[in-house]
């Protein structure tokens, strides 16, 4: 039996046997059951199980106990992202986060297409335009 047929109630009962949180974020990664199912990602540090990691717009860890934020990444506007950290004991180490050097939006007009790309690392933005061809109508009556 393939894995992503089995009811999500016996998934989540075969998910609760992973001991490091790297597991679950893979398994999120690799299908989208698996990402859906997996909302709430628990947190292990030193093999123990500290809390949970909420996945929702923003990130969130929370403690099981107090269920205080630890740590947060909080995805602002024009692409600014803030991380802050609030328990260094366990997040004392740095991470590198793979986000993309390049991001391109496109702004439709009638005549033209105007696309802006960012370029994250020069910290630059270029804008260009593409024309496009307006068909006249043509009606024969």
């Amino acid at each position: 039996m393939i894995l992503t047929e089995l009811p999500n109630e016996l998934l989540l009962i075969i998910f609760s046997f992973l001991q490091k949180t790297k597991n679950y974020l893979v398994l999120r990664e690799t299908c989208q059951l698996f990402n859906q199912i997996l909302q709430v990602v628990p947190f292990f540090h030193k093999g123990e199980r500290r809390g949970n990691i909420y996945l929702q717009g923003n990130i969130y860890w929370r403690t099981l106990e107090t269920k205080r934020i630890i740590k947060e990444i909080l995805f602002e506007s024009y692409g600014q992202i803030r991380i802050n950290v609030y328990d260094r004991r366990i997040f004392n180490e740095t991470i590198q986060y793979k986000l993309p050097k390049t991001v391109k939006k496109m702004i439709y007009h009638k005549t033209l297409t105007r696309v802006y790309e960012f370029d994250l690392e020069k910290n630059k933005i270029s804008t260009s335009d593409i024309t496009t061809q307006v068909v006249p109508m043509c009606s024969i009556s």
